[in-house]
This record gives structure tokens, C-alpha cells and sequence, in this order.
């Protein structure tokens, strides 16, 4: 794999770099942010203290069938719509899980929209490695690895007040709170799948293709 990048050179790979952070915010927050929602989940649903860690391992199971096919998408289609693909689809299946009042169906949600957002750790990856060169490559992962505690500081943060200004009692699929938690949660992720399929290479015109393009 060629590398564009070098230590005094093409500053496009910063935007890459952030382009690849913010994706991965984005996914963190998914993993690391739903314990937050526990007493919710637990309250809403009528669930048992297993019940509730099942929940919240279900976004760790879908990773485990996911980032294998997601690495090898990154190789043979690019970067830039493993990422937007992968955001897009967990955004769909987070918004679903806001509207959805059976257990096993959030669980199922929860566990689809991992495994489609597993496409930032490859493929952010993958485009670290190719746009910065090696004496700059430690630096930049480690700016990219920030956006875990990051992801999840940013929902402990936001999530319960949104959480405290809905009408948990009365919990139902068409409830304001629902409806407006699906909208934020399609949005964000798809705004950001949107603005990485947007990003070009000035050389190019490619967002980190490698040898076969996007």
C-alpha cells in the first residue's frame, strides 16, 4: 500500500484523520455509551438484572461476525463507502431501536447496529495507514483512538438529560420522545456517512482508496 502522506507534506490527511475520529465518536458512543440507559432499559422493559446485561452485551456481539467482512470491503471498494455504508445502516438500526417496545427485538436491533458500525475500525484504520507515513502513524492512531472514551464520555454526558426530559412513564412507539430519539440518531449518523462520501482526494478525487479505488 502506497503512502500519501509524509511528515511535511499533504495536509489533506488530517481531514481524513478527522473525517476517521468523528466516525468513530459516532460508534463509541453506540458501545460505550448504552450502560447509561440501564436503570431505562431495566424500568421501561420490566427486565431482570440478566436481562439487562444482555442488552448491553448485544452491541458487543455484532463486531465478532462483522469486522472480518468489513476489513475486506475496506480493500476491495474504499474507505470512504465502508465508512459511509456501515454509519448509515447504524444510524437505521439505533432510530428503530427508539421506536421498539420488545426485548428481543432491541436486542436484535442493538446486535445489527454494532455489526454495521464496525466498519469505522477497519476502515478508519486502513486510511490512517495509508495517508500517514510511519514516523507520523503512532501519533495519528493514537488521536483516533481517543474517540473511544471520547464517544462515550460525550453520551454518559447527553443521553440522560434527553432521557429525563421525555415522558418515560408512558413509554409507546409513536411517543415524541421516541420519535424525536429515532430523527437525532438517523440524522447524526447519516450526516456524518454523508460528509465521508463527500470527501475527495485532492489528487484523485478519492477519499484513502488504496490499490483498488472506491
Amino acid at each position: 500500500m502506497a503512502v500519501r502522506g509524509s511528515s511535511g507534506g499533504n495536509s489533506y490527511r488530517w481531514a481524513v484523520l478527522a473525517a476517521g475520529t468523528a466516525a468513530s465518536t459516532a460508534f463509541s458512543a453506540v458501545l460505550l455509551g448504552l450502560p447509561v440507559l440501564a436503570p431505562v432499559f431495566r424500568e421501561e422493559f420490566d427486565l431482570t438484572l440478566t436481562e439487562v446485561g444482555i442488552v448491553l452485551a448485544s452491541v458487543w456481539v455484532g463486531p465478532i461476525f462483522t469486522l472480518l467482512p468489513w476489513g475486506l470491503a475496506a480493500d476491495r471498494f474504499g474507505e470512504r463507502r465502508a465508512l459511509a455504508v456501515g454509519l448509515t445502516a447504524m444510524g437505521i438500526f439505533v432510530g428503530a431501536g427508539a421506536a421498539v417496545d420488545d426485548f428481543y427485538v432491541l436486542v436484535g436491533l442493538l446486535g445489527l447496529a454494532s455489526a454495521a458500525g464496525s466498519s469505522v475500525n477497519s476502515a478508519s484504520g486502513r486510511a490512517v495507514m495509508h495517508w500517514f507515513a510511519a514516523d507520523e502513524r503512532g501519533f495519528a492512531l493514537g488521536l483516533r483512538q481517543a474517540s473511544l472514551p471520547l464517544g462515550g464520555a460525550l453520551a454518559a454526558v447527553t443521553l440522560p438529560p434527553i432521557v429525563g426530559a421525555s415522558s418515560l412513564g408512558g413509554r409507546s412507539s409513536s411517543s415524541p420522545s421516541s420519535a424525536w430519539s429515532e430523527r437525532w440518531s438517523r440524522r447524526s449518523c447519516s450526516a456524518i456517512g454523508r460528509r465521508l462520501a463527500q470527501l475527495r482526494s485532492p489528487s484523485r478525487g478519492r477519499f484513502a482508496t488504496g490499490v483498488s479505488g472506491c
